[in-house]
């Protein structure tokens, strides 16, 4: 029996349109093949991507969980409210 740890990625997508779904994709694929996956997600990306989803699912991986796969979903702060706009205000951001 080998003593190697289970490898561990850590995805973390850059928060605009047209990277979220892909980036969760890649989380499952990475998952399927035996990798411990911690998701990290900006807060803000959070309470919008959660908006279109069953509103009892704060985590989009709770199904893939349940098929055995290791991922971890984790939020974290920009610094700024979720409330503020940030694609008003992109220099600021």
């Amino acid at each position: 029996m080998s003593n190697t740890p289970k490898p561990h990625a850590i995805v973390f997508p850059y928060p605009y349109q047209g990277h979220i779904n892909p980036t969760i994709n890649l989380a499952i694929k990475l998952a399927s093949k035996g990798i411990t996956v911690t998701y990290v997600q900006p807060e803000f990306i959070h309470h919008t991507t959660s908006k279109a989803h069953r509103a009892d699912v704060l985590d989009v991986f709770v199904d893939a969980r349940k098929l055995g796969l290791d991922i971890r979903y984790t939020i974290i702060s920009d610094g700024l409210p979720p409330e503020f706009n940030r694609d008003s205000n992109y220099v600021k951001y």
